[in-house]
């Protein structure tokens, strides 16, 4: 439909998802932005669209939202958006999702957030919305300090699947279902699994998930006794949890898994599934041992509640029972509406005059005011030319950057990545045209304008710093663009006017550790070594995720004889990323030395590695 073709828009609280997430049917979309979606437009006066950030209706739908909710976003050229509607007292949210400061289960190296500044831009970000929002306890307990204004919305569901009524002869499934992040999760469980499935003939272990991690940590188990199932979308999932009695949920009590949500006890309950679950923080709230759930917190325990379940059918019925009853009558999306609308409609100091005549919207319930921008076929093409981008098929995603310009030219985003596929492959020329085709549609792109300074800087110098200069002008809170003149400074030599920019960055965003980490750089250039000690201890703080600075740091302390100290984060970086050679030679190097100091440290390396 078009918006002009409902004028009730224009009049109801319109509530913007602003989203970066490009599979609508996974888990995080559903739970996060679909569902709560639908449920808020029924209410009366509301409507919700979602849009991604590729969107060419992207910053027209930020700027006319009454209330705009960021979920989990680092977007260099959102800064001036929220700056422009905080000018106007518009209402934004950000929305926690994940416990972003903390090792990834699928690995550091592929965490978005190792990069520090994205880091510094989600905290940014957070820092200058009028409210959060987070998905449990745990992330409300080491993230909260973030934000005043914040509020716990729990995952919920939607639909209750029809309760299953098992006889006592029936043979027994248990079944664990999820992503291929939880191999530590598995291994952790998998001796359990594998002994009461040798115990008990009548029982078969059914798996839905990846299929080479399956295969690597369930192979000791007899193909007659296990069954697996692909990866597929949620609602194949739930039907997957329908052949269950039992599930487990798995979760090593980790800080990344201390912040996940609850969903996997909500999703078992739903189906009249038994849960069994890890007793750490997302599970202890509403999971009541022996009620609606069992939880361990070991591998005996947790073989324990799985004999006890398979040899008593009445405790299997019984709880299978509550904890059905349980999210029927507390966990339903629609329960939770009325909070959520009231806490939106609280932090909504003004509301905007919308001309929203040009979208193309898709409504996702004939019962709610709840919409998805539709897709133009240019996005379509941006999309498949990032896609090969990364799969390093550099001419075909040009070619289809440039079928994405030519089907909507006022979109700039194809012509932003033209430029910097360029810039990539070190063509000055053709980044430098592209970026400013780039700039010409959209002025306010401080991330164009960057990356143009980046490339002009050894070629017009001039022209450099009036491109920096023009993107901390139109965000004054843009702190990569004064931290890129303050390296400007620091590459000719000229110290003063480096660590007078440097700080000019951090006052623009306090969390910008790579501000510091290069004061750090100039304060050792010019010998104040405790000085630049302590920048790099800062900066490997606040970037907990960037091995660079945990092992730049401990190589220097390893050097001023703090052997101990070295060694700690020596650690850290072996944690993110435990294969990285220039770390494992430091570590080694440090045990070599065979102090007292660091016998903890050596051991916890034996351990990593």
């Amino acid at each position: 439909m078009n918006i002009k073709d409902d004028t009730r828009i224009s009049d109801n609280l319109l509530i913007v998802n602003a989203v970066a997430m490009q599979t609508s049917g996974v888990g995080d979309y559903v739970y996060r932005v679909e569902q709560p979606s639908i449920a808020m437009g029924k209410a009366p006066g509301v409507t919700v669209i979602n849009v991604s950030t590729i969107s060419p209706y992207f910053e027209v739908l930020c700027l006319q939202a009454d209330v705009l909710i960021l979920h989990l976003l680092t977007e260099h050229d959102l800064l001036p958006i929220i700056e422009k509607r905080k000018q106007r007292n518009l209402a934004t949210v950000y929305e926690i999702s994940d416990n972003f400061a903390a090792i990834r289960p699928d690995g550091g190296t592929k965490n978005w957030f190792s990069d520090p500044v994205n880091m510094a831009s989600a905290i940014q970000l957070i820092k200058m919305a009028d409210a959060a929002q987070v998905t449990g306890e745990g992330l409300l307990e080491r993230l909260g300090a973030l934000n005043p204004n914040i509020e716990i919305f729990e995952n919920q569901i939607s639909e209750l699947g029809e309760y299953r009524e098992r006889t006592s002869s029936d043979s027994i499934v248990i079944g664990w279902g999820g992503s291929s992040g939880h191999t530590e999760d598995l291994n952790y469980i998998k001796q359990s699994i594998v002994d009461i499935c040798s115990k008990y003939p009548d029982v078969r272990f059914s798996f839905m998930g990846d299929k080479e991690q399956f295969v690597n940590i369930f192979s000791c188990i007899p193909d007659e006794r296990k069954i697996y199932t692909p990866p597929s979308t949620l609602r194949d999932y739930l039907c997957f949890l329908e052949t269950l009695d039992i599930g487990i949920a798995t979760m090593l009590d980790t800080p990344f898994n201390h912040c996940r949500s609850d969903i996997k006890f909500v999703e078992y309950a739903s189906r009249g599934v038994v849960p069994v679950l890890s007793a750490i923080t997302p599970y202890k709230k509403h999971a009541v041992h022996g009620s609606n759930a069992f939880l361990f917190d070991n591998n005996n325990k947790l073989k324990a509640i799985l004999e006890n379940l398979i040899q008593d059918y009445t405790l299997r019925k019984e709880v299978s029972r509550n904890a059905y009853d349980y999210v029927k009558s507390h966990r339903m999306e629609d329960q939770h509406t009325e909070k959520r609308v009231e806490y939106y409609k609280n932090i909504c100091r003004e509301k905007t005059v919308k001309n929203l005549k040009a979208l193309k919207l898709t409504r996702l319930s004939q019962t709610s005011e709840a919409y998805d921008v539709e897709k133009t076929n240019a996005e379509v093409f941006l999309r498949k030319g990032v896609a090969n981008e990364a799969k390093g098929n550099t001419t075909d995603a040009r070619f289809l950057y440039t079928k994405a310009h030519e089907l909507m030219p006022g979109y700039y985003l194809p012509l932003f990545w033209l430029g910097y596929s360029y810039m990539r492959h070190n063509d000055e020329e053709m980044a430098i045209e592209f970026f400013n085709r780039t700039i010409e549609k959209n002025p306010r792109s401080v991330r164009s304008l960057l990356y143009l300074g980046n490339i002009l800087e050894w070629r017009e110098e001039k022209m450099a710093l009036q491109s920096y200069k023009a993107a901390s002008s139109i965000s004054p809170s843009y702190a990569p663009s004064i931290e890129a003149i303050a390296l400007f400074y620091e590459n000719k030599g000229n110290y003063t006017k480096a660590v007078a920019f440097y700080n000019h960055a951090l006052e623009a965003n306090p969390f910008y550790s790579k501000a510091i980490w290069s004061l750090g750089r100039v304060y050792a250039t010019i010998e104040e070594k405790e000085k630049a000690l302590n920048a790099f201890r800062i900066a490997a703080d606040m970037a907990p995720l960037h091995k660079e600075y945990q092992l730049d740091l401990a190589e220097h302390l390893f050097e001023a004889g703090s052997i101990k100290e070295s060694a700690k984060y020596c650690l850290k970086a072996l944690e993110i990323d435990k294969s990285h050679t220039p770390t494992r030679i430091l570590m080694n190097n440090i045990i070599k030395l065979n102090n007292a100091q660091v016998s903890k440290s050596a051991d916890s390396f034996e351990n990593i590695v």
